[in-house]
């Protein structure tokens, strides 16, 4: 742990780095399938890792001159990645506080041009942010939403949007006024390639809005026994150093930066819940032999006996966070603008 790695940071290439904590393709693998419960699945995918990474270890590295915590190596997950970790239709949160907090800012600051104005969200999903701009007046058919999920676009193209399966450096000779990025970023590689084109895309005028998920949250629950934050899935953090340091660099600038504010029930909720689900992941623990019930409904309730006992056991911890919950939201959001 906390070891000195000559790595260069893809934000800001800096090679004063250090190792936060290094994994094994088996057991990243084990994070998202597990072996007691999917044998075959788990060993595909512990043997693409390897493949993506092109060895069998990965490490999490930290930058001590912008910030940002990085995988090493820098690979992001591909379509077999995601098709073995997780299987079956992919589940869009209806809303999000980063959705309403955007919603909220285009509402004041393009009050009088939202019915014209031409938008691009990448990673879509089924469309449910871009659902909220069709409500205060933007057109569906000037909405383009980026999206490699075949049932995904399906249903964008039912909703009227401009769906197409295509990653930001293949959109070439369009400008918009608004670009949205909502917990995608943490998934992709090539930053600079990502980042040159959203300056060019942009129209003078416009606004990025972007969000990832919250470092601070990300470092508690490593550091207290949840589950980490795993590659090749998520494989970048970013502090708010991070992102002035490659917006800077292209001609973007960072015009307001948020952090969600924590809400300690459902902190306490989520804790348990992630502390459970890394438990399952060793052997002969009470998780993981509720895991291995083969009935849904007993695994349900074994399950919910061993929330019971493992809430006592997370509970010290909970009353010790109590004072900075508001620190510990899952989302930072950020709005950027041409600089």
């Amino acid at each position: 742990m906390n070891q000195p790695y000559q790595s260069a940071c893809p934000v800001c290439h800096s090679g004063t780095t250090k190792t936060l904590w290094t994994v094994t393709d088996k057991e990243a693998a084990q994070h998202f399938v597990r072996a007691e419960s999917d044998t075959k699945r788990n060993a595909a995918l512990a043997a693409h890792i390897a493949k993506l990474w092109g060895q069998t270890s990965c490490s999490v590295m930290h930058c001590e001159t912008c910030g940002l915590g990085f995988a090493h190596p820098f690979i992001a997950g591909d379509e077999q990645f995601y098709n073995l970790a997780y299987p079956g239709t992919p589940g869009y949160p209806v809303d999000k506080w980063e959705f309403s907090r955007t919603i909220q800012d285009v509402k004041k600051e393009y009050s009088n041009r939202t019915a014209d104005a031409r938008c691009l969200e990448l990673g879509s999903g089924v469309g449910n942010f871009l659902i909220k701009l069709t409500e205060i007046g933007i057109k569906p058919e000037n909405i383009v939403a980026l999206e490699y999920n075949a049932e995904s676009l399906r249903v964008l193209h039912e909703r009227g949007f401009q769906g197409k399966a295509a990653h930001i450096s293949e959109m070439a000779g369009e400008t918009f006024d608004l670009i949205f990025m909502f917990q995608v970023l943490e998934h992709m590689d090539d930053l600079d390639r990502i980042f040159s084109r959203l300056s060019p895309l942009l129209k003078q005028g416009g606004s990025i809005y972007l969000a990832v998920p919250n470092l601070s949250r990300t470092n508690f629950q490593e550091q207290n026994h949840t589950l980490l934050d795993m590659p090749p899935n998520h494989i970048s953090r970013w502090a708010k150093s991070s992102f002035e340091a490659i917006l800077k660099r292209h001609a973007l600038q960072m015009n307001e930066f948020e952090v969600e504010a924590g809400s300690f029930i459902s902190f306490c909720l989520q804790d348990l819940k992630y502390y459970t689900l890394r438990q399952s992941m060793y052997t002969n623990t009470l998780a993981s032999k509720a895991y291995d019930a083969k009935q849904s409904s007993k695994r349900k309730f074994a399950l919910a006996c061993v929330a019971v006992i493992y809430l006592f056991r997370r509970l010290p911890l909970w009353l010790r966070t109590a004072g900075s919950i508001n620190e510990l939201g899952g989302s930072v959001w950020l709005k950027a603008v041409r600089g």
